[in-house]
């Protein structure tokens, strides 16, 4: 479920702007662009990382465009094509430095999405857990391939970043364990294979 932390005024605008946007797309954000490694590629081995942000504003809101590598481990690739449902993370913070105390977060969304295998159809299900949109891949490639760049995505309105201030965004992502089946749940905490999560990426807004 997608969670927003900003001033009352403006949270139904944004979350109506999420919806909208559809945040899952094949835009031409990043076209030209191979910040990640290829999908699927085993010599990358088991990690997750940001590779790319993208920001600008639009119509009184700052969008973001990013792009993610998935390199998920064999265990948990073998769960995943055993029906599994695995759960990506998106979190993305909105900071205000400030200079004699704790910096401050003005603003946060955390972008959620569920990967299953469906063996009957034998397609990948991608849903979306913020407007519960479903998309049907044919192979788990595309299906990653759709998680992996999000397009698009409004995260705070303008008005709120003051021209006075100093403010720093940050994104990473990771495979949420809390969401794995309860038999599962356990081991899954204390194995790497599982554990996976990117290191912060920063910019300056």
């Amino acid at each position: 479920m997608t969670t927003y932390n900003v001033n009352c005024r403006y949270f139904i605008r944004l979350m109506y702007m999420l919806v909208v946007s559809g945040v899952i797309v094949c835009g031409q954000a990043f076209a030209g662009q191979l910040s990640c490694p290829p999908i699927g590629d085993s010599r990358q081995g088991k990690y997750f990382e940001v590779c790319a942000v993208n920001s600008r504003t639009l119509g009184g809101v700052y969008y973001l465009d990013i792009q993610v590598y998935y390199g998920l481990s064999d265990t948990s690739n073998n769960a995943l094509k055993s029906g599994v449902p695995i759960t990506f993370s998106i979190q993305i913070e909105v900071i205000r430095n400030r200079n004699w105390m704790w910096d401050e977060t003005i603003a946060s969304l955390n972008q959620k999405f569920r990967l299953q295998y469906h063996a009957l159809t034998r397609k990948y299900v991608v849903t979306n857990l913020n407007s519960k949109a479903r998309l049907n891949y044919p192979d788990k490639r595309s299906a990653i391939a759709a998680i992996s760049q999000l397009n698009h995505l409004p995260v705070i309105d303008k008005k709120l970043i003051l021209g006075s201030e100093s403010y720093y965004g940050r994104v990473r992502s990771r495979l949420v364990v809390a969401d794995l089946p309860s038999p599962l749940r356990l081991w899954a905490y204390l194995s790497s294979d599982w554990r996976l999560k990117s290191e912060w990426y920063q910019w300056p807004l």
